[in-house]
């Protein structure tokens, strides 16, 4: 390989070019306002997120040239297209982490940022009449969209000519001969700028064509890599293939020792642990492609393991605070449902002393780990929040059964019975003695009468009311005794 020098990204100048124009239209893009009243994440849905998406579409920060989510067709579906947009805007305008997250920080500066665009506007309308505002506005808003498309498709294009040259180094440190690939991105560069040229002057149509070109060559020279990574394969024997299987398990090994220590941190490690299972499933196609004596095909399986393991190590949270916060939420929907549940439990006449003694128990623990958030202590606030979580859990579980069963309404109904009788035995021994049982006898009416109330509410299903009745009758007939 002739080359000994990586030339294999963009310029820095034109780099800066792209980058002045992407800036452009960041705080001015944009005439109308949302009002956030949440934070979202993918998977959320709401009509804020389709003013977000359209504030980021003509803000320059395209979701997508075309289809669900680009100019004209947002949706109220916060995506990967929204959040990666998202954290586009985020690292744009200094706001960290710029993860795609938007929360309140993010908000914050939708704010600051928008209020700065609206007292612009605002100034600059005053020194015109209302009609020739509408007319303005209405040009302005036609050239703003064709704008934000064209500094989209800019950026797109930008994207794609960083990662054909980052496959091509690649390539290079991987010993490729890659002369036919870097030949081609020269042409690719040269090609790119024009396009940028075209920009500048207003020549839209020769912008496109020159991007067509652009794209053209970077498939190129991506193919032009594939080729010789093929010719790589194909001479590759069984030594290469033990070295490649040895490098990839050692590199797995490394990525198992981060991540260990990355939990032991209180890092969130659930996409690193993807990735790793990845390269496992790579290594393992590459061992039996070994065993096969099949080299080229253990080589590469090989490699794939290595470069995922590799991937896996970068995909660590480096400060866990995602985690922590994510584990928080959780902790919160937790304790909301344990409430809810112990409600109706309430409702249902159910013995929920325990299970508000736990649920209290919950909460405490998760004001621990928010205390522990505010103090960027994110490992014990992820413990404290798990903790929480199933406290919130048993809670749930203590929930005791109701009050006021069939069986208790039936037992009360029983015991009511045998208090009559006996009431009713101790008066006609009393009669016979001679006493007066004129009292006890009315106080016994009385129970009687409990008696058929409770078994009328009993045959209602009225089970509560049933025991409620059973035991007065109970006591009007101990009143009755004592009336002897």
């Amino acid at each position: 390989m002739n080359a000994q020098y990586k030339i294999l990204t963009i310029p820095a100048v034109l780099s800066l070019v792209v980058a002045s124009i992407m800036l452009a239209t960041t705080s001015t893009a944009y005439a109308g306002t949302c009002t956030f009243t949440q934070s979202f994440d993918v998977g959320d849905k709401s009509e804020e997120i389709r003013c977000l998406q359209v504030y980021l579409n003509d803000a320059g920060y395209l979701l997508t040239s075309n289809g669900a989510g680009s100019p004209g067709k947002e949706t109220d579906k916060y995506g990967g297209l929204t959040k990666a947009a998202v954290a586009d805007w985020q690292r744009a305008n200094d706001i960290s982490p710029s993860s795609g997250y938007f929360g309140p920080v993010s908000r914050a500066a939708y704010e600051r940022l928008t209020a700065q665009t609206t007292n612009t506007a605002t100034a600059s309308g005053n020194t015109s009449s209302n009609t020739s505002n509408t007319t303005s506005n209405q040009v302005s808003a036609t050239q703003n969209q064709l704008d934000s498309e064209l500094k989209a498709l800019l950026k797109l294009t930008m994207i794609q000519v960083e990662a054909t040259a980052g496959i091509i180094n690649d390539a290079q440190d991987d010993d490729m001969d890659i002369d036919e690939a870097q030949e081609l991105m020269n042409r690719t560069y040269v090609q790119f700028f024009d396009a940028v040229n075209a920009y500048l002057d207003g020549s839209y149509t020769s912008m496109k064509d020159d991007i067509e070109k652009t794209l053209s060559l970077t498939k190129k020279a991506a193919e032009s890599v594939g080729d010789a990574d093929k010719s790589n394969s194909k001479n590759a024997d069984e030594d290469d293939a033990k070295d490649a299987i040895d490098d990839a398990e050692d590199e797995i090994k490394d990525a198992e020792d981060d991540i260990d220590d990355a939990i032991d941190d209180g890092k969130d490690v659930d996409q690193a642990e993807d990735t790793l299972k990845d390269a496992e499933d790579f290594l393992e196609d590459a061992e039996d492609a070994y065993d096969d004596e099949d080299w080229s095909i253990a080589v590469s399986k090989a490699e794939e393991a290595l470069a995922s393991a590799k991937k896996a190590v970068k995909e660590i949270d480096e400060d866990g605070e995602d985690s922590a916060k994510d584990a928080i939420d959780d902790a919160e929907d937790e304790i909301k449902d344990a409430e809810d549940d112990i409600d109706d439990a309430k409702e249902d006449g159910k013995d929920v002393e325990d299970a508000e003694d736990a649920l209290q128990e919950a909460k405490d623990t998760l004001e621990d780990a928010e205390k522990e958030f505010a103090k960027e202590d994110w490992k014990d606030a992820i413990k404290d929040a798990e903790e929480a979580i199933e406290l919130a859990k048993e809670a749930v579980e203590a929930i005791g059964e109701s009050e006021f069963t069939e069986d208790k309404a039936k037992d009360a109904i029983d015991d009511a019975e045998d208090a009559i009788d006996d009431a009713q035995d101790a008066i006609d021994d009393a009669d016979e003695d001679g006493e007066d049982v004129r009292d006890a006898e009315d106080e016994l009416d009385k129970a009687e009468d409990k008696l058929k109330d409770a078994e009328d509410a009993y045959d209602d299903e009225d089970w509560e009311q049933a025991i409620e009745d059973a035991e007065d009758a109970i006591q009007f007939a101990e009143d009755a005794e004592d009336e002897l």
